[in-house]
C-alpha cells in the first residue's frame, strides 16, 4: 500500500494549535493521530488492511510525533475496505496493537501512557498456560483449514481446525493456542475455493476476535 508522506513544516503539531495540513483526497482515509503521553515518542505507525498479509511499510518513515503531539494519517483509496488493524511503536520500547479498526468512521485517533500499562501486562501475558479467541470467516466461502504458529517455529504447526469447518458469511468457532511460547504468532487459513490467506505478527495475547473477511 503506497502512504503519503508528511511534510515536515506541517505533519506534526501540539495539541494546543493544530497547523493547516495537506488537504486529501476525497476517498482516501484521513484522520488525525495523537500521542497523548507527556513525553514518550511515537517513532513508528502501521495501518494495514485486515486482510493483509502482515504488517506493510511505517506511515512515520522516519518521522516522530512527540509527546502532546498529532499529525494527520492519509491512507490513499486502495478499494481495500475500511477495517484496518493498528501498530503503535514508541520510544520506550512498546509496541500496541489494536485490531479491527473502522478507520473510515474516525476523525481522532490517540494512544496514552495508560496504554503503555496494557503493553506490559500482554508481555507478562506472554507465559500464561493459554490463550483463547474467537475466530469468524465473515467471507462468502467455507474456511477449511487453520494454522497459527508462533513467529519462532520454522514451519506451520497442525491444522488447528481439526476436522471442523467455519462456514462462510459470519460462522465462528473458539480457538484454543497453547501459552508459554510468547504473544506473537503467524496465521493461514486455507478456504474451500484454494484461497490461501497468512497473516504475520497477529498479538494474541490481547486478540479476541479474528476475523477473514471478502478480499
Amino acid at each position: 500500500m503506497s502512504l503519503s508522506q508528511f511534510s515536515q513544516s506541517v505533519a506534526i503539531s501540539t495539541l494546543a494549535s493544530l497547523s493547516a495540513l495537506t488537504p486529501a483526497w476525497a476517498e482516501d482515509i484521513v484522520f488525525l493521530l495523537e500521542n497523548n503521553t507527556s513525553s514518550t515518542e511515537m517513532i513508528e505507525f502501521y495501518a494495514s488492511p485486515a486482510t493483509a498479509e502482515g504488517w506493510e511499510d511505517d506511515i512515520l518513515n522516519g518521522h516522530i510525533i512527540g509527546g502532546q503531539q498529532r499529525a494527520r494519517i492519509t491512507i490513499p483509496d486502495d478499494t481495500r475496505g475500511c477495517v484496518y488493524d493498528f501498530l503503535a511503536v514508541f520510544s520506550n520500547g512498546s509496541q500496541i496493537n489494536r485490531y479491527g479498526i473502522n478507520a473510515c468512521t474516525i476523525e481522532t485517533y490517540a494512544y496514552s501512557e495508560s496504554d503503555f500499562t496494557v503493553a506490559t501486562k500482554s508481555a507478562d501475558e506472554a507465559q500464561q498456560s493459554e490463550y483463547a479467541f474467537i475466530l469468524t470467516n465473515d467471507t462468502s466461502v467455507d474456511m477449511l483449514e487453520f494454522y497459527a504458529s508462533p513467529q519462532t517455529a520454522t514451519d506451520w504447526e497442525a491444522n488447528v481446525l481439526g476436522n471442523r469447518t467455519i462456514r462462510a458469511n459470519g460462522d465462528w468457532t473458539t480457538i484454543t493456542l497453547t501459552g508459554g511460547r510468547g504473544c506473537l504468532y503467524d496465521f493461514l487459513a486455507v478456504f474451500a475455493d484454494g484461497d490461501k490467506l497468512e497473516k504475520y505478527g497477529i498479538d494474541v495475547c490481547e486478540l479476541e476476535i479474528h476475523t477473514y473477511y471478502e478480499n
